[in-house]
């Protein structure tokens, strides 16, 4: 008879011990030493969840939001922001831990909400085909690469845009960005956008480049 360990591992085959540093996991054939346990010895059936092949546990099926998931989030977003830019962080923030939006459903619900988002996050969604979201890892897919000019600033919106979301010092922030450029003078990447207090409002700030090329630019916000 096979024993299992609290992993689901076998220990032991007609009670002689198995070595725990090779492999003596359940395999289903003939000639596994737990074949029999796996084919439900002494009338135990076991399920193949309950078969530790050594291999991850298969990742939570993602959540599929619609465009009336999208508009209640959005909602929810307003509620607990001061400026559409925020409003924009906190949807990313509302979508949940692990869910994905086609790009139509997304700008539906957020049409649908009557809630206008900022410059820079309508641009970012603007071309979207798809948006994934697992923990705070957001992951924005388009058709293609696009450029547009937002206050007077070049940006450029890869593919591919990825993103951690969240705060820093209390703002609101994209951070460990890829896939996003900006122009003022050369392209620089975009490492970080912000959103925090500038002269008596407030702005997005876009941070790009690293080192001595490194510029920070604010985007104002409209009253």
């Amino acid at each position: 008879m096979t024993n299992l360990d609290a992993d689901g591992h076998a220990a032991s085959y007609n009670h002689q011990n198995l070595d725990p540093t090779k492999n003596h996991d359940c395999d289903n054939s003939a000639d596994s030493l737990c074949g029999d346990y796996a084919r439900g010895f002494e009338g135990i059936s076991v399920s193949s969840e309950a078969i530790d092949h050594g291999e991850s546990q298969q990742e939570q099926a993602q959540n599929q939001l619609s465009a009336a998931d999208v508009t209640k989030i959005v909602q929810q977003a307003q509620k607990s922001s001061s400026d559409p830019a925020t409003t924009a962080i906190n949807i990313f923030n509302g979508l949940g831990n692990n869910v994905s939006v086609t790009g139509d459903a997304l700008r539906q619900g957020i049409k649908d909400s009557k809630v206008a988002l900022d410059d820079a996050s309508s641009a970012l969604l603007a071309n979207a085909t798809s948006l994934t979201k697992n923990g705070s890892q957001v992951t924005i897919n388009s058709a293609r690469q696009t450029e547009t000019n937002i206050a007077g600033v070049d940006v450029r919106i890869g593919a591919t845009v990825k993103f951690t979301v969240g705060s820093e010092k209390g703002n609101p922030t994209l951070s460990n960005i890829s896939g996003l450029g900006a122009k003022k003078g050369i392209w620089l990447d975009v490492q970080k956008v912000s959103v925090g207090p500038y002269n008596a409002g407030k702005a997005v700030f876009i941070q790009a480049g690293k080192g001595i090329i490194h510029k920070t630019v604010p985007i104002p916000l409209s009253d």
